[in-house]
């Protein structure tokens, strides 16, 4: 009664890893304080991602409002810029044919002028004004006038001329600058569309961290739980083993108090002969002994390692001689196989997916024989005379 109670504290607790109840009940609340941490911190975290998806969303409202004000002022600058356009057309116009008019008047101008020098050497040839004639003398009259005429329209023109070219320089400055401006809010808005576009790709991937976070909270408290139950469990068999005790020995038990003394994990160095894998092709995916959890900041101590199978369904192998003493599916574990072997080693095997029908408690079973099947992973552990060995070490 007593060794199998001894074995089921030892399954539930996933480890063979103390001789006696009062160890394995230290060493599990250890475990519940440790998942305690984990858990506080993994909600800190899950609080920090909240507020940051929150922070971002904000952020994109803002850069949204942002793009809207660049839509509308780009909207708004086409609008004035065709009206401009418009103005520049129209003045374009009025400036040729204020160019093309300037040019006729000139024509005329230098064509009265010449009639007029004309009548001039005429009238300077004659030694004697009375030798003009009265055709002559009204002609010139008539020339001198219209060329003044000209001359004025000419001005006139000319001032309009001025007038216009300032105006056509100021359109194009602003067609211009109406230009430069839409350029700048396009290349603004390219730029916020940018950044929007991160800010939602970061928003994903914190929702993706989020819901891993919540997975793990989740497998986490689970695991909590069944420490929990299986530190009740140990209670309970202590105290059965200390009724027992009082009834053998009719004196009381000298019990120590949970968490007064803290054993670290004791270790031993294999120097036997390696012996096969459990697998036939696998990658190490979790080494034994201590690590830096990188999620949780937090140093734990692997007492076992985890083997990731090249194929799935991939089958497992007994690595020593020895006989089963448990055989059987567990809430955390999954499918779990313990083998006791020579020189009080005992070997572990879990989340196996499948167990051999043929592999049972009290079967004696030959290195090779294959225990059962894997989907994926395969954690093992070993222990010799209530203390860790390195897997690695056994293992070819």
């Amino acid at each position: 009664m007593r060794c199998k109670a001894f074995f089921f504290a030892i399954f539930t607790l996933h480890f063979i890893a103390q001789a006696n109840i009062e160890d394995k009940i230290q060493t599990t609340q250890v475990k519940i304080d440790t998942k305690q941490s984990l858990q506080k911190r993994l909600s800190n975290r899950l609080e920090k991602i909240a507020n940051d998806i929150n922070h971002r969303y904000q952020k994109i409202n803002r850069l949204s409002d942002e793009i809207k004000k660049c839509k509308l002022e780009i909207k708004e600058l086409q609008k004035k810029s065709k009206i401009k356009k418009g103005e520049l057309l129209k003045l374009q116009k009025l400036y040729n044919k204020l160019e093309k008019k300037e040019k006729l008047i000139g024509g005329k101008v230098v064509d009265i002028i010449s009639k007029e020098l004309s009548i001039d050497i005429i009238t300077h040839n004659n030694e004697n004004e009375n030798d003009l004639t009265q055709e002559d003398i009204v002609m010139n009259e008539i020339l001198h006038n219209y060329t003044d005429i000209l001359r004025k329209n000419l001005k006139r023109n000319k001032s309009k001329y001025i007038k216009y070219n300032k105006s056509i320089d100021i359109v194009k400055k602003e067609v211009l600058k109406y230009a430069n401006r839409k350029k700048a809010l396009e290349l603004k808005q390219k730029t916020l569309l940018n950044l929007n576009k991160t800010q939602q790709a970061s928003i994903a991937s914190l929702k993706k961290q989020k819901e891993e976070y919540i997975k793990r909270l989740n497998q986490i408290k689970n695991e909590k739980n069944a420490l929990a139950k299986t530190l009740n469990r140990l209670h309970i068999t202590k105290k059965k083993l200390q009724q027992t005790t009082i009834k053998a020995t009719g004196s009381n038990v000298n019990v120590r108090q949970i968490g007064s003394s803290y054993q670290h994990t004791k270790l031993i160095k294999y120097r036997g002969p390696k012996t096969i894998s459990p697998l036939k092709s696998y990658t190490l995916v979790q080494n034994f002994g201590n690590y830096v959890d990188p999620i949780y900041k937090i140093k734990i101590f692997n007492d076992a390692v985890i083997l990731r199978s090249k194929k799935r369904d991939a089958k497992v192998y007994n690595v020593l001689d020895g006989t089963v003493i448990y055989a059987d599916k567990t809430p955390m574990l999954d499918r779990v196989v313990i083998v006791k072997n020579k020189n009080n080693i005992h070997t572990i095997y879990a989340h196996l997916s499948k167990i051999a029908p043929t592999v049972h408690v009290g079967k004696r079973l030959k290195k090779g024989y294959v225990l059962g099947r894997i989907n994926k992973e395969l954690t093992f552990e070993v222990t010799q005379n209530e203390k860790h060995i390195n897997p690695m070490r056994l293992i070819k």
